[in-house]
């Protein structure tokens, strides 16, 4: 089941928010379940549908509380969304608290992974992967 938009009782709302590079097409987004004790880490949600350059995107979606999920971006080309082709960026929200921001400076190469849980009273940032 896709998780929708918006935000009630035991959800969160989770959003990336990204600024595409020169390259734009090489970038996709996945999201999925990522608990320990759990053997269902499908797909949720996925995005690779970045079409435009140095443009900017918002995905929302609502999560179920009390799980871990992964939140992977790729590149195709391997070189990331940042610096060396327009200075991309990206950040990730659950209700509205930043857990990461880029800052424009994160060149992830093949891909980036993060593993986020979110709780009843806040979410948090579990780590951080980089493939590169």
């Amino acid at each position: 089941r896709n998780p929708r938009p918006g935000g009630r009782g035991h959800e969160r709302q989770f959003t990336l928010s990204i600024t595409t590079d020169k390259w734009s097409g090489e970038t996709a987004f996945f999201l999925r379940h990522d608990d320990d004790d759990d053997d269902d880490d499908c797909i949720l949600a996925s995005w690779s549908e970045f079409y435009f350059s140095h443009a900017n995107y918002h995905l929302t979606y609502c999560l179920p509380i009390g799980r871990d999920y992964a939140v992977e971006l790729t590149d195709s080309y391997g070189d990331g969304i940042c610096c060396s082709w327009g200075n991309g960026t990206y950040w990730l929200d659950v209700n509205g608290s930043r857990l990461f921001d880029s800052n424009g400076t994160d060149s992830f190469g093949r891909g980036v992974r993060h593993r986020i849980r979110v709780e009843e009273m806040g979410s948090i940032l579990v780590d951080t992967h980089i493939e590169v």
